[in-house]
Parts: structure tokens; C-alpha cells; sequence
């Protein structure tokens, strides 16, 4: 059986919908908690189809990673997550990077590409077993391998979209926050952030998501959408992530 563990803050899965109007009935709910009548700013995103990961650092160094599992409790995955290349192990300050936390919780997607899938469920067919219905179930089932050995043969890749814990000072914007993950080491989807400043520019940046996502090699399953300023989130508060998934 997996062990779980309790995440520090928790990690529940953002609201979901597939219509414009339920994006801007979002931002509404969230102006009115804020009771903020001017536009508020979003950091927008490609939201991957993956394994939602919190990997936590101290000192540096890596030394727990959990599944999001059901919001509050994971599965721990160290082991596991560890065999993937794109999780640094240590971290380090590239160029004029910020100093680590002492502390530092990092969460995103860990994922497979498409092609990948079907070259694994030709093998798992062939060994008898039944194939994977997604990436997603794939990267899953990957994760979970008793063995990490097992694991660390699997085409896994990982983007960081967001931190839950960290002792230590804090940018003022979450996308302040990705440039600083970057020059620490870890891999962030930084090209394809969008920063919105009203509800018109919004819906533009979903619109050129759906429009562009299957050119991208990464599998998307929606658009991510995360208040910017770090002190609004934490003023909103930790009981939903106050952030919208719209489905593509």
C-alpha cells in the first residue's frame, strides 16, 4: 500500500469549466472575496495533462515528494521522482539568481509525451498487460512503481507551475516566482506564461491556447489560470487554490 503523507499547505485541484463565461465568472467570485472592483492580474498557462507533484527542498536538497493525491493527503513518491532528469536533485543559483529558501515546496505536472504511449502499450500488450488509456494514466502508473528502477525507464518530464510552502522571502508575483524556480534549476513553461492584465486580454490568452496546443509536444489538457500577486493568494486563502483550469 502507499504511504501518505499530509501536505503542509493543501493541494486541492483548481475549479474546472469549458466556457468563456465560466472564466469570467471566476474572476468575479475572486474580486468579490477580494472585494477588488478594478481588473486583477492572472498568470496564464498551458495546463498539462500530468501527475500533479509537490517536491520539497531543504537546504537545497531534495528530500520528499508527494502525489497531490486527494488534496490534503499524497502519496510519497521520493524515490520515484528522483529518477526523473528534470528534477534537480540539489539546486543551484544560475546567473544572478535570487538565494534558495531554506525551505521550498515546489509543485507541477509530471508528464509523458504522446508518441511515448504508444510505443508502451505496444510492449504492454505484447507482455499481456492491458494498455494505458492516457499519459496521464501512464506517468501515473509510473510514479506508483514499488521499484524506482522501473520508473527511472519511463519518458517522464516534469513542468513547475507553483510552490505551496517556503520559509524564506517571497517574490511579489507568482511569475516573478517561475523565473526564480528557473534559475534554481527547475523546468518551468516560461514561453508560454501569459501575463493578463484585464478580462478581455483573458479570454484572448485561453483563445490562443486552444488555438495552438496540438502544435506543442508537451499533452495539454486546458488552460491555467493563477492570480499573479502572491499577497492577494494569500489573503484568499489556503481552503481552494483559487486558481481555473479551462478545458479545452
Amino acid at each position: 500500500h502507499p504511504r501518505l503523507l499530509e501536505h503542509r499547505i493543501p493541494m486541492p485541484a483548481p475549479e474546472e469549466g469549458s466556457s468563456e463565461g465560466e472564466v469570467l465568472a471566476f474572476d468575479r467570485r475572486v474580486r468579490e472575496r477580494l472585494g477588488e472592483p478594478r481588473p486583477l492580474q492572472y498568470r496564464v498557462e498551458p495546463k498539462i495533462q500530468g501527475v500533479a507533484v509537490e517536491i520539497a527542498y531543504e537546504r537545497g536538497l531534495l528530500n520528499l515528494a508527494l502525489t497531490a493525491g486527494d488534496g490534503r493527503r499524497g502519496e510519497i513518491i521520493t524515490a520515484n521522482i528522483k529518477t526523473i532528469l528534470a528534477v534537480p536533485l540539489t539546486l543551484w543559483r544560475i546567473g544572478d539568481a535570487p538565494p534558495f529558501p531554506e525551505y521550498l515546496e515546489v509543485r507541477g505536472d509530471v508528464y509523458m509525451e504522446p508518441p511515448f504511449l504508444e510505443e508502451i502499450n505496444r510492449k504492454r500488450k505484447e507482455g499481456g498487460l492491458p494498455p494505458f488509456n492516457d499519459v496521464k494514466q501512464a506517468a501515473e502508473d509510473s510514479l506508483r512503481q514499488a521499484d524506482p528502477r522501473i520508473t527511472a525507464k519511463m519518458p517522464l518530464n516534469i513542468f513547475c507551475r507553483g510552490v505551496g510552502e517556503v520559509q524564506g522571502p517571497l517574490p511579489v508575483t507568482s511569475y516573478e516566482m517561475m523565473v526564480a524556480l528557473q534559475s534554481w534549476g527547475f523546468r518551468v513553461n516560461r514561453p508560454r506564461i501569459q501575463i493578463c492584465d484585464t478580462p478581455e486580454e483573458l479570454l484572448a490568452a485561453c483563445r490562443t491556447i486552444r488555438e495552438n496546443f496540438r502544435e506543442w509536444p508537451f499533452p495539454t489538457e486546458g488552460v491555467l489560470i493563477q492570480i499573479n500577486r502572491l499577497d492577494l493568494l494569500e489573503k484568499l486563502g489556503n481552503e481552494s487554490t483559487w486558481a481555473f483550469v479551462y478545458r479545452l
